[in-house]
């Protein structure tokens, strides 16, 4: 109180709208991607506290190719992040190809304590993610990315195996694959079988026998019916909806296969997400 009975308080601390860093929390960027060139950019305002100065920053993440998690830190002073989004540059990701996630941690390296998500899900080179505003959804929330893939050509004699990859997740659609028989006399029936790397959990076999010194196209899809569209032309239903998780496979397996009897390379397609772990 001065001389003339007026009460004195100190300024006021100045208040921001958004996210308070305390001086030792920081910006943790995480990603699971499956594309070359990927590169993430976040950008965003930070509200100093000591001057209420505004400082726009753009920060530069790359993240693996191989489907496993990256993480980079950024630090932040004390003051208020208002703002802040993620968009993908250097390639053209679709959806369920490249997931982030944007956390607020304290302390360094394995160390640091999470405090807060700012925003979590799949992002593109048109599609940001945004705090405040953007939802916090699971990698396999949504539609994943649309993928027809050409396998591995097995030699003569083998069967068709392909695996999921570590870290994704894949619902089967198609496959197409063309057997070419030898001369060796003996009726030949297909059969694509799913399992968890062991154990067979489906399965749709072929219902028409493919003699010596034929060649069969295969199709393997869920129509409801298997039926033999001609001569050369085998159309085989699946099972509906078939979620297979990192490890599973589909497989031919082949009655009466021969050494000489050779399956061309498949080509499938598969909805794929990213398993962000």
């Amino acid at each position: 109180m001065n001389g003339g009975g007026v009460v004195t308080r100190p300024a006021p601390e100045l208040e921001v709208g958004g996210f308070y860093f305390a001086g030792d929390d920081q910006l943790r960027v995480t990603s699971w991607n499956s594309l070359a060139s990927v590169a993430v950019v976040v950008t965003g305002r930070f509200v100093h506290a000591d001057d209420a100065r505004i400082e726009p920053f753009s920060e530069l993440h790359t993240p693996a190719t191989n489907r496993t998690a990256a993480s980079s830190t950024y630090t932040r002073a004390r003051g208020w992040l208002t703002d802040l989004s993620v968009l993908v540059t250097g390639a053209t990701p679709q959806r369920g190809q490249t997931f982030v996630r944007v956390d607020v941690v304290r302390g360094q390296g394995a160390n640091a304590i999470p405090l807060s998500t700012l925003l979590q899900g799949y992002v593109t080179a048109t599609q940001r993610l945004a705090y405040p505003g953007s939802p916090i959804v699971d990698s396999l929330t949504g539609p994943g990315t649309l993928r027809s893939i050409t396998g591995t050509d097995p030699a003569a004699g083998l069967e068709i195996s392909e695996t999921v990859p570590t870290g994704a997740r894949w619902r089967f659609a198609s496959l197409r694959a063309a057997l070419v028989t030898d001369a060796t006399v003996a009726n030949r029936n297909a059969s694509l079988n799913f399992d968890d790397g062991t154990n067979i959990y489906a399965a749709a076999a072929v219902n028409f026998n493919q003699a010596a010194s034929l060649t069969f196209v295969h199709h393997f899809v869920a129509v409801g019916q298997s039926f033999a569209q001609t001569s050369t032309q085998v159309m085989v239903s699946t099972p509906a909806n078939l979620v297979l998780a990192a490890g599973h496979r589909f497989r031919t397996v082949t009655s009466a296969i021969v050494a000489g009897d050779n399956w061309g390379a498949p080509q499938y397609a598969v909805e794929e997400w990213l398993e962000a772990i």
